[in-house]
């Protein structure tokens, strides 16, 4: 009986798999599996996007905006009353610049160095500048006349002085460039929300760059 079932049992058994005797052997020696191979496929299908996609989708929009703000420009330009308020905004801007470089600043320094110099003392400084008061009064026409051109050559060098480095701090704000500048601003937030207009500038700088348009053009006939 005791022959009959072992023959038995070596009739019914199975044939174990290399794959599953491999994996048992190298779990009792202690041994690491070798590692899977990797899937081609999948690794396509999980791959990130490609760099030149994303810069194409930029530079459309680039373009778009381009587009769009010359001819915002354009329309702008056929108003009737744009180039009145062009002169206007001018003129007032540059009467301001001259009003503060050749009245304030000059009036100011004329009566702060004297108060500087007399320690910030009022009645120092008039008993200073009495004597010279009264000297030029007392003058002949001809010291009047060389005192009176030495004042204006010091006023009109201090005007001048501050006339440029007020046009250079703040700049003439063109009515035209500020229209166009909050129309831009509505078109992006309809098209492109949380896109600002410094980087679309940037964009098209970078699009407009003959390296970066040559890296593009290589990468899409790569693709």
């Amino acid at each position: 009986m005791m022959k009959s079932s072992s023959a038995s049992d070596e009739a019914t058994a199975l044939p174990v798999p290399d794959a599953t005797r491999s994996s048992t052997e190298s779990l009792l020696s202690d041994r690491p599996l070798p590692a899977p191979e990797s899937d081609p496929g999948a690794a396509e299908v999980t791959s990130p996007a490609e760099p030149h996609t994303a810069f194409f989708d930029t530079a459309l929009l680039s373009r778009q905006y381009v587009r769009e703000r010359t001819r915002y420009i354009e329309e702008l330009k056929r108003q009737p009353g744009m180039l009145r308020k062009l002169v206007t905004a001018s003129v007032l801007y540059l009467t301001r610049r001259m009003i503060w470089s050749f009245g304030f600043f000059p009036i100011v320094i004329a009566f702060w160095l004297p108060l500087v110099f007399a320690r910030f003392n009022p009645v120092v400084m008039v008993n200073n500048l009495l004597p010279s008061l009264q000297s030029f009064v007392q003058a002949n026409p001809q010291a009047q006349a060389a005192a009176l051109e030495t004042v204006f050559i010091a006023w009109f060098s201090i005007g001048f002085a501050f006339t440029i480095f007020d046009l250079i701090l703040t700049p003439f704000r063109n009515p035209l460039e500020q229209a166009t500048k909050y129309h831009m601003q509505a078109w992006l937030a309809l098209r492109a929300p949380g896109v600002r207009a410094a980087d679309i500038e940037a964009a098209d700088l970078v699009q407009n760059d003959p390296e970066t348009v040559q890296k593009s053009d290589s990468q899409r006939a790569d693709s």
